[in-house]
């Protein structure tokens, strides 16, 4: 039986190189048997800032605390419909994917937003002042955790001159160390993080890059672990 993956797709230009990727990535992993699930942020419209809109239940008269409103939302089943269904994939999904470009060195805002929203405090991590609660594991059996995670990112230069002025070595470690804090933010949360899917010179699209990237797309998706 094939797995369950979750991709997040953040591109606002659907026929785009990302979206060719994207295309690329379902049709090996479901000609391959597995199950797949798209959440196209730009297309669904996804609110990507956290407000006091995310939580309705929240008292009108106090302080708003997001953190201590995203945990008692999480606890009581509060959030907003948009965050629960993203939650419930997420749950679904044994594998999850995250499809974007970098821009400024980092993930588009509305991807951040994502995970902002949707990796809830007591879904996916489980924060509390007091220390022998804050551990992520105390809330395992009702969170993300123990599933795996990769990136799918395209960057505009070349792995020999971008993103690391002055920084020799790996350009993959560079991107990584750029990437870190959603990197973190995923094993945080519990997740087996796989080596992500770094595509240099994305702003090349010759029809041979553009093969070569859908070659290297479709042997990353034929090589996730089960």
């Amino acid at each position: 039986m094939g797995k369950n993956v979750f991709i997040v797709f953040a591109h606002p230009e659907r026929n785009s190189l990302n979206g060719c990727l994207l295309d690329v990535l379902v049709d090996q992993l479901t000609s391959q048997g597995d199950h797949v699930k798209v959440s196209d942020l730009y297309r669904m419209n996804w609110k990507s800032e956290v407000d006091i809109a995310d939580f309705p239940a929240y008292p009108a008269d106090q302080k708003f605390n997001p953190e201590l409103a995203s945990k008692n939302h999480t606890a009581n089943g509060t959030l907003t419909k948009d965050v629960v269904e993203e939650q419930q994939k997420l749950l679904w999904a044994h594998t999850i994917l995250f499809v974007f470009p970098i821009w400024w060195f980092n993930l588009p805002a509305i991807l951040k937003g994502y995970i902002d929203r949707v990796f809830s405090n007591g879904f996916a991590y489980n924060y509390s002042e007091h220390p022998e609660l804050s551990d992520p594991q105390v809330l395992k059996t009702k969170t993300v955790s123990g599933r795996n995670a990769s990136l799918v990112v395209t960057l505009g230069g070349s792995p020999e001159n971008a993103y690391k002025p002055g920084n020799p070595g790996d350009p993959n470690e560079v991107v990584s160390k750029l990437l870190s804090a959603t990197l973190t933010s995923l094993e945080y949360s519990g997740i087996n993080v796989i080596d992500p899917l770094y595509l240099y010179d994305a702003n090349t699209q010759s029809e041979a890059k553009v093969k070569e990237f859908q070659t290297q797309a479709r042997k990353f998706a034929s090589d996730l672990p089960n």
